[in-house]
């Protein structure tokens, strides 16, 4: 309960600047409407059977479940590490609180606009291009779970870089930017060259975004589908183990003084 109302301090908060979400959503438009007319354009001069209204529906989709897990911009690990950057961590680490379930409802009520966005983004994409089976709608599921504990993780491991440097910004936009591409957030993995997209789909970026968006086009269970979501698994654990010992680690390691 205590959670929640973080969570709902923050967002009431932001509802007070209307232009902000006015702002955001004009923002979010912008960015949709020029991914699809880019990449409608390059399946037109590619002669790909792919239909504009496919595109259309993976990046409303994909741009859904990238905002919902934070895995398109690290809302999280940006809370954390201005927290740590501005000295203001040890104020929470004092209270009789869990710190990282403090920071993620902090996060996502100033975020909730956004969420509230990507939730309608999804509900049109899958309008436009609905799921052909069952199957499809299950393994979204299940992507979509490791999704979120993949892009957890990612964001703990990337905000608990500041503990150990004085600004990590550099080096954590650097790799939101790469994951952005790899994610296919930016970029449908489809569209990669076969080799590439091999060795692409081994890393724990494609699990965040395309795995899940992907999913709702599956339509058999063979062995690319195994292979994917066995990438998935990994990473999720594998990530959440160095998540937990990276944190823990740095937070042994942390010294501030005041309140």
């Amino acid at each position: 309960m205590l959670y929640f109302e973080i969570f709902k301090f923050k967002f009431l908060r932001f509802l007070t600047y209307p232009l902000e979400i006015a702002a955001s959503v004009i923002k979010r438009l912008i960015e949709i409407i020029f991914l699809v007319f880019f990449w409608s354009l390059v399946i037109k001069s590619s002669q790909s059977q792919i239909e504009i209204r496919e595109i259309a529906s993976y990046f409303l989709i994909a741009l859904a479940v990238g905002d919902l897990v934070m895995a398109r911009w690290g809302g999280l690990g940006s809370t954390i590490g201005r927290r740590i950057k501005y000295g203001e961590m040890s104020k929470f680490m004092i209270k009789p609180i869990d710190l990282i379930p403090h920071l993620y409802a902090s996060t996502m009520g100033t975020v909730g606009m956004r969420m509230i966005l990507s939730l309608v983004y999804f509900i049109v994409g899958i309008a436009i291009n609905p799921p052909t089976s069952i199957l499809g709608i299950s393994l979204f599921v299940l992507f979509f779970i490791n999704a979120f504990v993949i892009a957890f993780a990612f964001n703990i491991i990337l905000g608990a870089m500041y503990f150990h440097l004085s600004d990590a910004s550099g080096i954590k936009n650097s790799i939101e930017h790469m994951s952005r591409v790899l994610s296919g957030a930016l970029v449908p993995i489809y569209f990669f060259p076969e080799k590439i997209k091999y060795f692409v789909k081994l890393t724990p970026f494609p699990s965040m975004i395309y795995g899940p968006t992907n999913a709702l086009t599956i339509n058999s269970f063979n062995n690319q589908v195994v292979f994917d979501l066995g990438v998935a698994f990994f990473w999720s654990i594998t990530f959440t183990i160095f998540a937990y010992y990276f944190w823990s680690y740095s937070i042994k390691r942390y010294e501030a003084v005041g309140i």
